[in-house]
């Protein structure tokens, strides 16, 4: 009896990583471009094919990174630098201690200007549709060692 106890054990936890999901989870890092020239400042959102979200800002060399995102396949959403005012990044959702998020705008203690928070670079104005990654049409994958690069036309 004792020599079929690792053999069931071993069915027992394959059962249970198909039950539960055995996703694996990866930095991703890449580059976005918008006409060729790389976009300085603003951020990307990846959201996983279980509505997870993730986000991260950009470098002024258009690089950005994410860490413990799921592998596999991702809408893609990238809000810019925009002088004109007119990208603004979607509403941040969820609950949260405070911060950014909390729904106040400029004048908090960590802005005492009372300007609004954001990159201040100039940088190319993406179009509004892309900000949001059920309207951008951008998708991608995922992958363990594999920069995502965004190259926006």
């Amino acid at each position: 009896m004792l020599r079929h106890t690792p053999i069931r054990l071993f069915v027992a936890f394959a059962l249970f990583a198909a039950v539960t999901g055995c996703t694996s989870h990866t930095s991703v890092s890449g580059k976005v471009t918008y006409k060729g020239a790389p976009v300085t400042a603003g951020s990307v959102t990846l959201v996983s094919s279980d509505g997870q979200v993730f986000t991260g800002n950009l470098n002024p060399d258009g690089t950005y990174m994410i860490v413990d995102v799921p592998t596999g396949d991702v809408q893609i959403a990238v809000v810019g630098a925009n002088p004109g005012g007119a990208n603004n990044p979607p509403a941040t959702r969820g609950g949260g201690a405070g911060g950014p998020a909390s729904g106040t705008r400029g004048g908090g203690a960590g802005n005492p200007e009372g300007r609004e928070a954001g990159p201040q670079a100039t940088g190319p104005v993406l179009p509004k549709e892309l900000g949001d990654p059920r309207t951008s049409g951008l998708t991608g994958k995922v992958k363990a060692g594999e920069p995502l690069n965004i190259d926006l036309n």
